[in-house]
């Protein structure tokens, strides 16, 4: 791992270390980025066992001290990789899709953009297809590259 905050993370959490390093879970993690029907199913089951957990006694405590033990810590990490915080994040991706802010004094009635649709890159310009800085980019385009 380059990024440092994501190997404090991975340090942190020896469960998570060994999953990320695990080729089967990989490919089931990629397989399932690129086939929408399975990541539909993988998100179903996970809500389920969620759901499942949640009713257990005890459960719900469970969930939280996953959350801020696991999920909280990755994707710090992946904030921190990409050296900005969400609300710039916010509005490189505004300013990418021509999104202006509407005047506050009127009622907004202008259509929101497609979030769906291929951006397309400016002439001359040569960007990577993902932010090298960013663990999770590769996978959206890998998701992209699968329509």
């Amino acid at each position: 791992m380059a990024s440092p905050q994501m190997r404090e993370a991975l340090d942190n959490n020896p469960q998570l270390r060994s999953l990320m390093n695990d080729p089967e879970v990989m490919q089931q993690s990629f397989d399932a980025v690129q086939n929408p029907q399975l990541m539909q199913e993988v998100q179903r089951n996970n809500d389920r066992v969620l759901s499942n957990l949640e009713s257990t006694p005890g459960g719900y405590a469970h969930i939280r001290r996953m959350y801020h033990s696991i999920q909280e810590p990755l994707a710090r990490a992946a904030e921190d990789s990409t050296r900005m915080p969400l609300d710039e994040l916010n509005r490189r991706r505004a300013r990418i899709l021509g999104v202006v802010k509407p005047d506050a004094s009127r009622v907004n009635t202008t259509p929101l953009p497609n979030p769906w649709s291929r951006a397309r890159p400016r002439a001359g310009s040569r960007a990577l297809p993902f932010d090298p800085r960013n663990p999770f980019s590769m996978t959206d385009q890998v998701s992209r590259n699968a329509d």
